[in-house]
């Protein structure tokens, strides 16, 4: 990005409704700001997520804008037929039929049972995947954003993302936090979604919904995740937030 922004100017553009889709949230640029009497080039980001922190010290919650209207039914809904491949829908519903096909995610991430997950019935407000994920311990749902769509350069085809992993964390974290409400009922209804690929939830509870991101490797995010130093706020705001990311190989060959 050439444009070169002050640290109240991108702090002025995020504060308005539904963070996660304010367009400062995935600048990839730095800005000088004075750090204990030192000029010093910090990422836009940076700056955001060490804002949102401030204001949810202790157990406080930042107001993300969360979805309000959000669907109290969670059953099997009709899914677009036609959908052109490469794109980032295309993936989720590829890994949703298939398995994540890499053991490396399904490791961390389990087995994805649901896909397009809707929350406010009538839009597109979706949570791309829904897994279950058995572990050593009690068992998880994690709802999962996914990024990446295909690129095609010198005859090769790989997943890309432009988006930083701030702007990742902010939309699965409204996510979460718009269905929190409706847990009971989207468990209950997952439970019998999940049994037609022969998953049984038993006893689950709402405190086991978990977040999680998967991203593309050698992509913004991907190297702001690798970079817990430059990006501490980020990385300090995902661990608050309990969001788990997994980066996949961005050359990974999808099953017919």
């Amino acid at each position: 990005m050439a444009n070169e922004y002050t640290k109240q100017q991108i702090l002025d553009e995020f504060r308005h409704e539904k963070p996660y889709q304010r367009r400062c949230v995935n600048y990839n640029g730095e800005t000088e700001c004075g750090i204990n009497g030192e000029r010093k080039s910090i990422p836009y980001i940076e700056i955001i997520a060490e804002f949102i922190l401030s204001k949810i010290k202790g157990n406080k919650h930042y107001d993300l804008q969360k979805y309000n209207d959000v669907r109290n039914s969670f059953g099997f809904d009709p899914r677009d037929l036609d959908i052109s491949e490469g794109t980032e829908k295309h993936l989720c519903r590829k890994w949703y039929e298939k398995g994540f096909i890499d053991p490396r995610i399904t490791e961390a991430l389990g087995i994805p049972f649901e896909c397009e997950l809707n929350i406010v019935e009538g839009t597109k407000v979706n949570v791309d995947l829904v897994s279950y994920f058995a572990g050593e311990g009690e068992p998880v749902l994690y709802l999962i954003e996914v990024k990446g769509k295909a690129t095609n350069k010198k005859n090769r085809k790989f997943y890309s993302s432009d988006e930083t992993l701030l702007r990742c964390a902010l939309e699965i974290e409204t996510y979460w936090e718009s269905l929190e409400q409706a847990f009971p009922d989207m468990i209950r209804d997952l439970s019998e979604t999940a049994k037609k690929k022969g998953i049984v939830f038993g006893d689950m509870t709402k405190d086991r919904v978990k977040k999680a991101i998967l991203i593309p490797s050698e992509t913004h995010a991907a190297e702001q995740f690798s970079d817990p130093e430059k990006y501490k706020n980020v990385h300090a705001l995902l661990k608050k937030w309990d969001i788990k990311v997994v980066v996949y190989d961005k050359k990974i060959k999808l099953p017919q």
